[in-house]
């Protein structure tokens, strides 16, 4: 890792808000470099030195003198809309593009959406997709890790019709030409993110070009209307790329509470088995497309981690959690 990375994750580090492989990876990084040791140090010692200060009573009349400066200032502005009607060479731009936006506005709610968007690429206007938040520089690449990472800024279980706001982060160990993520949601499961339909089943929510390290976090909002537990497919897809696929099971639970799990047992393939730990245990899983073959299973519930760790155990696999996700996958030693 490079001194700039670590230091610009100085703050999440202090906060606990950086991933498990990032932290260790930080903490490897200021245990052999003395200044970003330093820098560490310091800012935890201004912190701590800004916690010891006492607060400071604002004057009675504070308050009162900033809502009158406020009031002073509204009453003195000019709006933005006279300013420019103001300008006579303006007054027939902001009229034609009035006009414009009432055309295609009118054209978005009662065009088909297949044609809407063929007339808006014939009119030269480009409709992308979300290109994805938090977009970091090329970091260090942990051996085994999964190209495709999913966690949760959502608590689990999801109760029936609250959203879920999952994470899709992306970090390749190879460069990535014309990316993009397929997600295929099964009947039932709903989705407010956007996305482009393609012929063989599902939607595109992100697409883009990547560095191999770099890495960047896709959004994706789900909910649904009747419990149970969905499967979602995810696929990370690229030129000559061999393509991630992972499946995450999400519980979704009514307000009532249902009889406790005390045993996962029975001769369960892959997907059987993670389907009972995130119903009986309250989790999103993820998993790659690993081995489906059924094997008999007698797993005390107890923690969720316990849970997974037994798993992983008995079909050689690694896991690691996410915000909220466990996530498990094959590992390649090399």
């Amino acid at each position: 890792m490079r001194c700039q990375q670590a230091l610009d994750r100085l703050s999440d580090y202090i906060e606990g808000a950086v991933s498990p492989p990032m932290q260790i990876a930080l903490e490897n990084h200021f245990a052999e470099c003395p200044s970003c040791a330093r820098e560490l140090a310091s800012l935890r010692e201004c912190l701590s030195l800004l916690q010891q200060l006492e607060p400071v009573d604002p004057p009675a009349d504070f308050r009162a003198k900033v809502w009158a400066r406020i009031e002073a200032q509204e009453q003195a502005a000019v709006p933005w809309w006279r300013a420019l009607l103001d300008r006579p060479a303006q007054r027939v731009r902001v009229a034609a593009t009035a006009v414009a936006l009432v055309v295609f506005t009118a054209a978005a709610l009662l065009l088909p959406k297949s044609a809407f968007d063929k007339s808006a690429i014939k009119l030269g206007y480009d409709w992308p997709l979300p290109q994805g938040f938090a977009a970091k520089p090329a970091a260090d690449l942990f051996t085994g890790r999964p190209d495709l990472v999913v966690s949760s800024r959502s608590k689990s279980p999801l109760a029936v019709g609250e959203e879920a706001a999952l994470v899709l982060e992306v970090q390749p160990k190879q460069d990535l030409k014309d990316a993009r993520i397929v997600v295929v949601r099964p009947e039932g499961l709903l989705s407010s993110t956007r996305g482009i339909s393609i012929p063989y089943g599902g939607r595109i929510i992100w697409q883009g070009s990547l560095k191999a390290g770099d890495i960047v976090s896709v959004p994706l909002n789900i909910s649904a209307r009747t419990p149970g537990v969905y499967r979602l497919l995810i696929r990370l897809e690229a030129a000559d790329y061999p393509g991630y696929g992972c499946r995450v099971f999400v519980p979704v639970t009514a307000s009532e509470r249902t009889e406790a799990v005390t045993f996962i047992s029975g001769n369960l393939s892959m997907d059987e088995l993670l389907a009972r730990t995130a119903l009986a245990t309250g989790i999103i899983v993820a998993s790659d497309l690993s081995s489906q073959r059924p094997l008999p299973v007698n797993i005390p519930v107890t923690t969720p981690g316990r849970v997974v760790s037994q798993i992983c155990s008995q079909r050689g696999l690694a896991w690691s959690v996410s915000d909220g996700v466990y996530n498990i996958y094959e590992v390649e030693y090399r």
